[in-house]
């Protein structure tokens, strides 16, 4: 077992193109088209679509003056969902299609197939690690006595349990009456959670190694080819979704759950941009794509300079707030180059090009430098310390020194 288990972890992926290039392409179609349909209809649940048809059913019955403009606006909700859905899937899917052909256009149908057949499988990798924390916390607490006994509504308990919490422990405390004021100052604030985990992922080594590096490596950008963000992002997500709707509460007499909902799924649209380097120049001289990246939180052209490998762009351009709010009062917004800048880790250092090391190394690295270091102070620094920290005994299992 353990000779398979290294037999795995030391293959070079890169050497299997002619096997695995065909199966990688027909799991692209299978399994990228239905997790771009999967990630734009599950961003919201059933529990939110129902509390709302309850709210328009409540409402059909009213008088058209005591309706305010929250409850018109829930009213409207289920359909403005629906089409704003199919148009971002519309657009992931083009853009998903199109990038495919222009990349292996742009740098050969070699190279692209030498990037996919382990970036890809990366991709893959990333979201299986993902589900099985998720299971193995739910396992825990069974343990614990708590029973998930309603499958994937286990999303409309939640959000029922975070409404009700919400609306009877969080006050309004700034009332603010004018409700497409109080929309702005809560996309404004609640974007804030966002750019500060991004941010703790670029600071501190264990979320960057742990949890981000693997997303930086791809030298090559294409949105099937980039492993995502936090391979455990539910875990950085779900919190940032709670402030999203504490903040609204705090701002406005409900919780503008439905109206976050709509905002992100617009944003979805553009965010597609983000790692299509073929689409850099596009997306870069677009007025329309270029300004709603921006407005949206920094997509697009703005993000991919994120993953420049140049060493002065390793923490700049990190989202969140419309119009990059909180890059610019930080101090970390960057303006786009005219041109596509060389992406992936800084100064493109060469690596083992094996989709396992690609998500697990950052694990397999911590684990190693926790083993060989005996100092307990070194230890804390070893999980706690900057990205810029390296122990007495150190061991990278994804770069080749």
């Amino acid at each position: 077992m353990n000779s398979l288990i290294a037999k795995i972890w030391n293959i070079e992926f890169n050497d299997l193109q002619s096997v695995w290039s065909k199966i990688v392409f027909y799991s692209i179609l299978f399994f990228g088209f239905g997790y771009v349909i999967g990630e734009v209809l599950l961003g919201v649940n059933p529990g939110e679509i129902s509390f709302t048809l309850q709210k328009c059913l409540a409402l059909i019955g009213g008088e058209a003056s005591s309706v305010t403009t929250y409850e018109k606006f829930q009213f409207l909700f289920p359909h403005l969902w629906l089409l704003f859905a199919v148009v971002c899937i519309l657009i992931r899917m083009t853009i998903i299609v199109s990038s495919y052909f222009m990349s292996k256009k742009a740098i050969g149908d070699k190279a692209f197939t030498k990037h996919m057949v382990t970036y890809f499988p990366a991709f893959v990798v990333s979201l299986i690690c993902g589900f099985a924390l998720l299971f193995f916390l739910a396992g825990i607490a069974h343990l614990f006595g708590y029973r998930i006994n309603g499958g994937i509504n286990i999303f409309n308990h939640a959000f029922v349990f975070i409404k009700s919490f919400t609306d009877t422990h969080i006050p309004s405390v700034l009332k603010v009456n004018n409700y497409w004021f109080a929309l702005i100052l809560t996309i404004l604030f609640a974007s804030l959670p966002g750019y500060f985990v991004h941010w703790l992922t670029h600071r501190f080594r264990f979320f960057w190694l742990v949890l981000h590096r693997m997303h930086h490596a791809p030298q090559f950008l294409h949105p099937l080819g980039a492993t995502p963000a936090y391979a455990f992002d539910f875990l950085l997500t779900i919190p940032g979704g709670m402030v999203a709707i504490i903040a609204s509460k705090l701002i406005y007499t409900e919780p503008l759950v439905m109206e976050m909902i709509l905002w992100s799924t617009v944003a979805y649209c553009f965010e597609i941009f983000n790692h299509s380097i073929v689409h850099y120049n596009f997306a870069y001289n677009n007025f329309f794509v270029r300004n709603f990246s921006r407005l949206f939180g920094g997509h697009g052209v703005y993000h991919l300079v994120h993953h420049s490998a140049f060493e002065q762009d390793q923490n700049v351009n990190l989202g969140g707030g419309p119009l990059m709010i909180w890059d610019r009062l930080f101090g970390t917004y960057r303006k786009p180059y005219e041109t596509a800048p060389p992406v992936g880790l800084t100064n493109m250092p060469e690596m083992k090009l094996n989709p396992f090391r690609i998500v697990l190394s950052g694990v397999a690295q911590m684990a190693y430098e926790l083993n060989m270091n005996k100092n307990w102070m070194t230890r804390l620094k070893i999980v706690f310390g900057g990205v810029y920290y390296t122990p007495p005994i150190s061991k990278d299992f994804l770069i080749i020194d």
